[in-house]
């Protein structure tokens, strides 16, 4: 009797843990579902994990039931621990990704700030820094010291500024990237003499483009004389020197000129005999009237009749006296051809400057220095002299004024026969020619 109501008590209490357990189950499966917000359907890998929760939960229930058959009284320990599902777990928003990612830059930043810089790397770059110090030092110091040498070598110009009381137009075109040198030759044959100019070129250097322009101005050009009214333009250096023939250049062609440089028959010859005279291609017609000019030169130098007459045409090599009468003729071609041979004698003399070597470069400046007179002060020509290197690398050119198709023959009242410009056209080729059209600006 006592054993059939244990045996009863027994499956009793089998029954219970089988409804508890079955109990557990479905509150598992309740919050799974609550969590999701959906049915979800179970894996391979889910089932695979509750099958195997299923047979342990067997496992524990035979060895209860073995036990409570053993007679014994063992106590139940339920142990529930709450599954998650990976699947359930909700994913990182955008926003929290670039928050994350943020974070870990920022801390990647900092490590590499905080990695310590090796000595010899320091060490190196100390180093490196200290020697390209010395040679910026060097450099500065050497490029004072050329100048401090040219400067005393160019002392010995005859240096004559200007004075004036004209002021510049508004409508007179400057560049702060074009220096325009007025080249004036004269006609004296004595140096304290006054005399007009035979020859004017205006050498623009334009450091922006790398330019060279050459562009002559004909002498029996009919222009306004400020104070004097209408004459040719070579009259303005006898009536008034550089600063009228200046300020004629400025109101007549609207260009600023910045400096002035004056030779004679006499610096001229010399300038050419220490470049060691220059090469020009010379034909018959050009040889006979060199030789008549040379008669004349010869005289002014003291020197024989005969000497250095030209006996043969061609490419040669002319001195000093045979490039000044060279540069004279204008029985060939009129003033047109003469200014055209007086540049031609000007790009000679700087394709020889090219082939000098720079201490023969600078022998020549000390011998050909003296002969100028100039309004450009030492410490400006020292300057200059430093860049002529760079100035024989620009591009040349050569402009004329008046330009072709631009002037006409025209007998004035005295009867002097004189060239007719049209201004406009040759105001607009000149600064075209100089600044080119990206240059046109008013003074500055």
């Amino acid at each position: 009797m006592d054993d059939e109501k244990e045996l009863l008590d027994n499956i009793k209490r089998n029954l219970e843990l089988r409804s508890d357990l079955e109990a557990e189950k479905e509150r598992m499966r309740g919050k799974s579902s609550k969590s999701g917000g959906q049915k979800k359907v179970q894996t391979s890998s889910q089932k695979s994990m509750s099958g195997t929760n299923e047979q342990e939960m067997s496992k524990k229930k035979t060895k209860r039931s073995a036990a409570s058959s053993a007679g014994g009284e063992p106590e139940v320990e339920v142990i529930i621990e709450e599954y998650q599902d990976p699947e359930d777990e909700p994913l990182p928003s955008e926003r929290e990704k670039r928050k994350l990612r943020k974070e870990r830059e920022e801390q990647d930043e900092r490590e590499h700030i905080q990695e310590p810089v090796p000595k010899r790397t320091r060490k190196k770059k100390k180093r490196r820094r200290h020697i390209l110090l010395k040679l910026l030092v060097i450099i500065v110091l050497l490029i004072f010291g050329v100048h401090f040498l040219l400067t005393r070598m160019v002392s010995g110009t005859d240096y004559q500024p200007y004075e004036t009381d004209y002021v510049r137009g508004e409508d007179v075109m400057t560049s702060p990237w074009v220096e325009n040198i007025l080249v004036v030759g004269t006609d004296a044959r004595n140096p304290d003499a006054s005399s007009r100019s035979d020859c004017m070129i205006i050498v623009s250097i334009n450091r922006r483009y790398g330019k060279l322009v050459m562009t002559s101005i004909l002498r029996d050009s009919y222009v306004e004389i400020p104070g004097y009214g209408q004459n040719r333009i070579n009259a303005a250096f006898q009536y008034g020197g550089a600063a009228l023939l200046i300020q004629t250049i400025e109101e007549n062609f609207k260009i600023g000129i910045d400096h002035y440089v004056k030779v004679d028959f006499f610096s001229f010859i010399s300038i050419i005999d220490a470049l060691g005279g220059v090469d020009i291609d010379v034909d018959g017609d050009e040889a006979y009237y060199v030789n008549m000019y040379l008669s004349e030169i010869n005289n002014l130098l003291g020197a024989e009749q005969g000497d250095g007459n030209l006996t043969a045409t061609g490419m040669q090599t002319l001195s000093g006296k045979q490039a000044l009468g060279y540069s004279r003729i204008r029985y060939i071609g009129t003033d047109f051809a003469r200014t055209g041979r007086q540049r031609e004698v000007l790009n000679a003399m700087i394709a020889k400057a090219k082939t000098l070597n720079p201490w023969k470069l600078l022998s020549v400046c000390n011998q050909v220095l003296p002969e100028l007179t100039t309004d450009i002060s030492d410490s400006e020509l020292a300057w200059l002299l430093m860049q002529a290197p760079l100035f024989l690398t620009y591009e040349s050119s050569e402009c004329r004024i008046p330009a072709d198709h631009t002037w006409s023959n025209l007998i004035t009242g005295s009867g002097m026969e004189v060239l007719q410009l049209d201004f406009e056209a040759n105001v607009e080729i000149l600064q075209k020619a100089i600044y080119e059209k990206t240059e046109k600006t008013a003074q500055e």
